[in-house]
């Protein structure tokens, strides 16, 4: 719930951005968080896997041409800078049970136009 009331204020500043992530359990916790807002959501997904939920059901093709704010641990998967001009925006960051922290970064992708 921290990371996705980190997140707020950045979809309110990217009206009708589109929420990403590549990992599935994310998106489902931000998607949930965010509920509110009725973001529109998807998962990054350039190999057209249906491994999951959110592979299977969302087509990050459907909005192309819109801001894209991409959540992600790790570094950047190369598909993304082959389909988009990432810029890093920000970092969210909390603490979990356990003293562990998670640390998410968020970027805007500028012109999607399809995998």
């Amino acid at each position: 719930d921290a990371l996705g009331h980190q997140l707020r204020p950045l979809l309110a500043a990217y009206p009708g951005a589109v929420l990403v992530a590549d990992n599935r359990t994310f998106l489902a916790h931000l998607a949930y968080e965010l509920r509110a807002q009725h973001p529109d959501y998807a998962s990054w997904n350039p190999e057209h896997q249906h491994s999951d939920h959110y592979k299977l059901t969302t087509d990050l093709n459907a909005y192309r041409g819109r801001p894209i704010l991409f959540v992600t641990r790790d570094a950047l998967p190369p598909s993304v800078t082959r389909h988009t001009r990432p810029q890093r925006l920000t970092t969210l960051s909390t603490t979990l049970p356990g003293d562990r922290q998670l640390t998410l970064d968020v970027y805007l992708l500028n012109d999607f136009e399809g995998y």
